[in-house]
């Protein structure tokens, strides 16, 4: 029982059909020799084909990563070698004076402010999400009121949130 070699659909084998039979023509004019060379030709063709399309944009690919990795790494070590940068001095002014002034500079408006012992307890609403995280990092930096308990709360209009925190020094 022969087999029949599989057909392409309509269109695709009646295109290629020509070239098929061209090439059959080739090949049973040829030794076994030759054939084996061109066999061999293709195969080699195939892999620097291979190479030049995939291979090689892979690898160029992979040592630009490799490059922004250990700059990175670099950058990483040198950050980490850096000492902090020393902070000024707090003053000794009440917390909640503090926390009222900083906040009508930011354009934030307090809705709720409780000292509780050490911490000082608020609530803003409605304010732009931006501009409260501007105000805590101010906080914390010049005047060394850290976040102890955060909460942000999305309001339904874009950008705008409410927040209940408590800050402690």
């Amino acid at each position: 029982m022969t087999r029949q070699p599989r057909r392409l659909s309509g269109r695709i084998d009646a295109a290629l059909a020509p070239a098929r039979h061209a090439i059959g023509r080739a090949l049973a004019d040829r030794t076994l020799r030759e054939r084996l060379l061109l066999l061999g030709l293709v195969a080699v063709a195939g892999l620097a084909g291979l190479h030049v399309l995939l291979w090689s944009p892979a690898m160029t690919r992979h040592a630009g990563l490799m490059q922004r990795l250990l700059a990175l790494d670099r950058v990483t070590l040198q950050l980490a070698a850096t000492p902090p940068a020393p902070r000024a001095p707090y003053s000794n002014r009440a917390p909640a004076l503090i926390v009222t002034e900083t906040a009508a500079a930011a354009g934030l408006i307090l809705r709720r402010l409780e000292p509780d012992g050490d911490r000082l307890r608020l609530t803003l609403d409605d304010a732009a999400f931006e501009d409260v995280l501007t105000w805590i990092e101010t906080l914390d930096r010049d005047h060394g009121l850290t976040p102890f308990v955060l909460e942000i709360t999305r309001r339904p209009a874009p950008g705008l949130v409410a927040a209940t925190l408590t800050l402690e020094r």
